[in-house]
């Protein structure tokens, strides 16, 4: 696995360097994380009847374009059996609340250029299970973004 280091000088290629994790690094932070997600109860089991009979079921959504941590949430779910539902950065407000919706989704992790849509649609009851964010990225506007999820009555968590 790797990134691009869009902070360190460029090459002689003309790109950013690429920096590579290993495969141990990975699985520690995806146990690291679970342990988090466990400890705090973000997502909880739930007995959910349109699943079967005694079918349980823990769901993170994820809400973002493809980094880093999106896949180390990934493997943190599969190492901690839970079932990802994964919402795509296309889809529009409608659909967003309803995956949110019938997987009962207590916890997104996201992105924050994805955080606006999140506010809008829990400010408009459209969330009801929605409790948690865990933001995945530093991106711009972080601390103003994360002020406003609180006061739209969401607990706000960052992937560090």
């Amino acid at each position: 696995m790797g990134v691009r280091n869009l902070n360190a000088p460029k090459g002689d290629n003309g790109r950013h360097p690429y920096e590579y994790k290993n495969f141990g690094w990975a699985i520690k932070k995806a146990i690291d994380f679970g342990a988090g997600m466990e400890h705090l109860n973000l997502c909880p089991e739930l007995d959910e009847p349109m699943f079967g009979n005694n079918y349980k079921v823990k769901f993170m959504s994820i809400f973002a374009h493809n980094v880093e941590n999106w896949y180390l949430i990934d493997l943190a779910v599969m190492l901690y059996g839970y079932t990802l539902a994964p919402l795509y950065a296309t889809l529009g407000p409608e659909t967003l609340a309803y995956v949110l919706n019938v997987t009962s989704s207590v916890t997104l992790s996201l992105t924050v250029n994805k955080i606006q849509k999140i506010i809008d649609l829990k400010e408009t009851d459209q969330l009801p299970h929605l409790k948690n964010l865990i933001i995945m990225d530093g991106g711009k506007g972080l601390e103003k973004m994360k002020l406003a999820a609180e006061n739209a009555g969401l607990t706000v968590y960052t992937f560090n």
